[in-house]
């Protein structure tokens, strides 16, 4: 969402503690050296092992994914073609292959179940 910052004024909502904070320079420079993935926008750490915990799950659950090849049987829409993941990762360049099951994974974890009936939209 850095892109939002080019907007003023622009603001996010910070997911541990539902407060509003100004999306400027400074909150863009704490999501890069995060990589984008923050806990809590302000400085209230107080939730944040909580979430932490659920992130970590479900970076468990994407590896337990990909180790136990569940991801080959979702539906992916790459360029308005629907193409099932196993036969993706059968034409795409070997060095894509690693970063479409990462994502795949990880998107199927924080789905759930519910992730096998739905399409995967590949960018």
């Amino acid at each position: 969402m850095a892109y939002k910052a080019d907007y003023r004024p622009a603001e996010l909502l910070c997911p541990t503690s539902l407060e509003w904070f100004a999306f400027d320079e400074a909150l863009r420079a704490k999501m890069a050296e995060h990589g984008g993935r923050l806990l809590s926008l302000g400085n209230d750490t107080s939730k944040q092992s909580e979430f932490t915990d659920l992130f970590q799950d479900e970076e468990r659950t994407a590896a337990k994914i990909v180790e136990a090849g569940k991801h080959h049987g979702i539906l992916c829409m790459v360029y308005d073609k629907v193409i099932s993941m196993s036969k993706l990762l059968q034409v795409i360049e070997p060095a894509y292959k690693s970063q479409i099951e990462k994502q795949s994974s990880t998107w199927m974890a924080s789905c759930g179940p519910a992730a096998l009936e739905m399409l995967y939209k590949c960018a």
